[in-house]
């Protein structure tokens, strides 16, 4: 049986997407399996685990041998590492900030991912940027 060239589902591109759909999901699994278990995690625990999982992901993406649509996923995860961790600690210690001021700090902490095109990150500045004003309108005026 010969599988044909030209047919699409076999091309490489959707084969990437595929890897990168993969690695999606399997984060967001281990994000469900904390999730599911996180009322019963010390506080410790808690305010560890996104900065850990962002700085093992950060440290693979600076690999040389991957390609691009993973570095792209990888720096993704990170981007939202980084809104992990500021609700964490609004969660954990309870700042009373309004909820404008998460969105901004994290829309401020995702510019510098942007040193290299990626999309992920891209359409994440674009949703808290949105979201920072959208709740800064709602919160500050009358």
């Amino acid at each position: 049986m010969h599988i044909r060239d030209d047919y699409p589902l076999t091309s490489s591109s959707f084969i990437q997407h595929l890897h990168i759909f993969s690695y999606v999901f399997m984060a967001v699994s281990i994000l469900y399996l904390i999730a599911a278990n996180w009322l019963m995690l010390p506080d410790s625990i808690q305010l560890a685990i996104p900065p850990a999982i962002l700085v093992v992901t950060a440290w693979f993406s600076i690999k040389d041998t991957l390609s691009d649509g993973v570095r792209q996923t990888l720096h993704s995860v990170c981007g939202l590492m980084i809104g992990l961790s500021l609700a964490v600690i609004g969660q954990v210690y309870q700042t009373g900030a309004d909820s404008y001021l998460l969105f901004l700090i994290w829309t401020l902490l995702l510019l510098p991912w942007l040193y290299r095109p990626n999309i992920g990150i891209f359409a994440l500045i674009c949703i808290t940027s949105q979201l920072t004003l959208f709740l800064f309108f709602k919160q500050t005026f009358w």
